[in-house]
């Protein structure tokens, strides 16, 4: 599957908010500047999508579905998923929380300023 459309999959299934997305992004990118030795290719990119939505949607939102549920949607086995969750918060140092500017930041590699409201530019209360 191509990665538009599992990510495609994952809006369509997930049902989360939108700041998980930015959320998202920001684990990304912080399991890969904090872990330069991480190889992010196409044999795992999904998975790290997955992984880095699922913690996102736990951080985020006050209500999300069971692994289970998440696993099936992302192809993996549930076990495989809470393995990998486990993983990326240890990697993460159990560092979830993101600052409102560092939001900001993110948000706008995703979303130019020009396409921005001003209640966009500010994350959803946790």
């Amino acid at each position: 599957m191509s990665l538009e459309d599992y990510l495609l999959r994952i809006r369509d299934y997930f049902e989360c908010s939108e700041e998980c997305y930015v959320l998202c992004l920001v684990y990304v990118d912080k399991m890969m500047k904090l872990h330069p030795d991480f190889i992010l290719n196409s044999l795992c990119i999904h998975r790290l999508l997955l992984t880095c939505m699922v913690v996102a949607v736990k951080f985020q939102d006050d209500v999300y579905h069971a692994n289970t549920y998440y696993a099936k949607v992302g192809g993996v086995g549930t076990a495989s998923l809470n393995a990998m969750e486990a993983d990326l918060v240890l990697r993460l140092d159990f560092r979830l929380a993101v600052s409102a500017e560092e939001y900001q930041q993110y948000l706008q590699l995703v979303c130019p300023p020009n396409q921005l409201e001003a209640e966009d530019l500010e994350p959803a209360e946790a």
